[in-house]
């Protein structure tokens, strides 16, 4: 059988998955086939088959960053009056004994793997230890909840990728943070002396970021409910309480929505950028033009969410048009699949034990300027007419 893995190269015998095709082309039923094999335990890859970076894209050493009301006006205090006399003045001097010194607690034995550290306090809200650190997530949300809730991870194979990239001292943009998974990472990668600027739009998971942000100890992240697109100006965005990673971005009320100001990547006339992560349901093409002048001038790497549609494997339109775009920029582009399951999961879930193991991988596009070159990924080939 022939084993691979969507986001690193397992040596001989092995195969990348295939990328969507665009519209006018069909993926076979054997390679659709392939793509559930790959999901069966593999062995750990070498280091030397880890998809590798040009020198423009070389990591250095990442040092890691250390995370009454009043009372009732009627209240009668005579209720709260001793009968114990109280003492008097003059009496003789008397010695005082000290308590005797309280016996140290029992130390709290350490929480089990993939334990609730909210269990029992809140219907919703869990707290859990994960790989990349602590987090609260909802129980009831979409894909990203339940894989902190029922993993302990979330977009590994994403942070596994870009951890290559990443040095000290970077700056790093997330655009579309949802709780932080991704944002929590870097900011250890980027050390005190690196910034990561993360944008979340919806209000309740804009609320879990700044919480896991705190939980983490994290100090160097802006974390700033925008929304991002080509241009400032009110916005609105969806909110469904069981999917706040569901969220777009419209420039008019639809459905239940929330006024939100967007800005866009150009208007923080950033001196530096090292990468640009950029997830947020189909407006990425409007967030890159408005990143037209940031990307020019700085060429940061880019890592932007890609659409297809798996019954026939073809790209949405949207994404054509985001090919297009950052084609035009100067930029070569390169697939990625990022599964939401995997058997090396961190808290040692069996498929039979998520409800994830079924879940599509998520597609994304690792672009870096012309000249750079990137091993291991497959890359996006535009065809002629295109």
């Amino acid at each position: 059988n022939i084993i691979y893995d969507p986001w690193m190269n397992k040596g001989k015998g092995a195969a990348t998955p295939p990328p969507p095709v665009f519209a006018d082309k069909r993926i076979p039923d054997s390679v659709r086939k392939a793509e559930q094999e790959y999901k069966q335990p593999a062995s750990t890859p070498s280091p030397a088959s880890q998809p590798s970076l040009s020198p423009a894209f070389a990591t250095s050493t990442a040092a890691e960053v250390e995370a009454k009301q009043d009372g009732d006006a009627s209240f009668n205090f005579a209720t709260a009056t001793s009968q114990q006399a109280v003492p008097r003045f003059g009496s003789k001097k008397r010695k005082v004994t000290p308590p005797s010194p309280a016996a140290p607690p029992t130390p709290a034995s350490a929480p089990t793997l993939g334990a609730n550290l909210l269990e029992g306090l809140h219907p919703a809200l869990s707290i859990k230890k994960g790989r990349d650190g602590i987090f609260a997530a909802s129980k009831v949300d979409g894909v990203a909840g339940k894989a902190v809730e029922e993993l302990g991870e979330f977009g590994g194979a994403q942070i596994q990728l870009l951890s290559q990239m990443i040095r000290e001292e970077d700056v790093i943009v997330d655009v579309g943070a949802h709780i932080g998974m991704h944002s929590v990472y870097f900011a250890r990668k980027v050390g005190r002396q690196g910034k990561v600027i993360a944008f979340e739009a919806n209000r309740r998971a804009f609320q879990l970021l700044n919480t896991n942000l705190a939980l983490n100890s994290i100090y160097n992240v802006d974390a700033l409910r925008l929304a991002v697109d080509e241009t400032g100006g009110q916005r609105f965005v969806t909110v469904d309480p069981q999917c706040s990673s569901c969220s777009t971005i419209s420039a008019s009320p639809a459905g239940n929505s929330e006024p939100v100001q967007a800005v866009s990547i150009d208007s923080l006339r950033l001196d530096k950028a090292r990468l640009l992560r950029i997830a947020c349901n189909g407006n990425e093409a409007a967030v890159v033009r408005g990143a037209k002048t940031t990307i020019t001038s700085l060429k940061p790497a880019l890592f932007i969410q890609a659409y297809f549609d798996p019954s026939d494997n073809t790209l949405t339109e949207q994404t054509e048009d985001l090919i297009r775009l950052v084609h035009s920029l100067e930029y070569d582009m390169y697939w990625h699949f990022s599964p939401i399951f995997t058997e090396q999961n961190y808290f040692k879930k069996t498929a039979s034990e998520t409800t994830l193991a079924s879940h599509p991988s998520q597609l994304f596009m690792l672009c870096v300027p012309k000249g750079n070159t990137i091993q291991g990924l497959e890359r996006v080939e535009i065809p002629s007419e295109f």
